[in-house]
């Protein structure tokens, strides 16, 4: 089973049961993120910088 039919899973058992969509973090691909990012440290610098530079959502309001 991959991991999107996990996540789906996970989702159809918020459904049935009423429970508030909840944000699913899937804990292994966590773990393996953070030993990436130790092997190679240009990728955890981009990776932290893409999250400065990214944009905030422009307001439909006006």
């Amino acid at each position: 089973m991959g991991a999107s039919q996990q996540c789906e899973d996970v989702q159809a058992i918020y459904r049935a049961y009423k429970i508030e969509d909840q944000k699913y973090i899937e804990v292994v691909e966590q773990r393996r993120y953070r030993q990436i990012k130790q092997r190679w440290p240009l990728l955890a610098e981009l990776h932290a910088t893409a999250s400065i530079a990214t944009p905030s959502p422009i307001s439909s309001a006006r």
